[in-house]
């Protein structure tokens, strides 16, 4: 076999070495352009974020849909939205803890409650690096009165944000 034969014999890609590279090169590529549509905010990011960390875009949708309102400010953000902020979320500002969410119609449903009224803080379940923690947090003396929250366990950002939480809810305690 001389040096031309050679390389072209080299050169053919064997069919199932396309079957098995195509689809993961694929998937591969799909997820890089996920992870930067996420860091430029095009996409909530995956992460329980601080307020200054929350693109001005997403800032401005979460105004613009009332979920916040002006003179909020927020110290802890996540989204459960996949592709938008307005998908659900939870947020603590200054003064109020908040989680919404949109039904099967679209309609926009947003719970309270000001971190002054909390009484009690409840792990649901802890989470993992797959899964959101999830905790209920109950207002004043009845028991019905509560919401519950779901933040992602990435890089810690659930126990920050409960932290921050418990820290105004119960200055006393710590």
């Amino acid at each position: 076999m001389n040096h031309d034969e050679y390389a072209a014999a080299r050169r053919k890609t064997p069919i199932w070495v396309w079957i098995i590279i195509a689809p993961f090169m694929l998937i591969l590529t799909f997820a890089f352009a996920f992870g930067i549509m996420t860091t430029t905010g095009v996409f909530p990011s995956t992460e329980v974020q601080t307020g200054d960390e929350l693109p001005k875009k997403q800032l401005a949708a979460l105004f613009e849909a009332k979920i916040i309102l002006e003179g909020e400010t927020i110290e802890y953000f996540y989204s459960e939205g996949l592709f938008s902020v307005l998908e659900g979320g939870n947020i603590l500002t200054t003064d109020t803890v908040i989680s919404y969410t949109k039904d099967e119609k679209d309609e926009l449903f947003i719970y309270d409650i000001d971190v002054d009224e909390v009484v009690k803080i409840e792990e649901i379940e802890k989470g993992d690096y797959l899964t959101d923690a999830i905790y209920r947090i109950h207002e004043g003396n009845k028991e019905e009165n509560w919401l519950e929250i779901w933040l992602s366990t990435e890089n810690g950002g659930h126990l920050k944000f409960m932290n921050a939480l418990e820290a105004k809810a119960f200055p006393d305690i710590k």
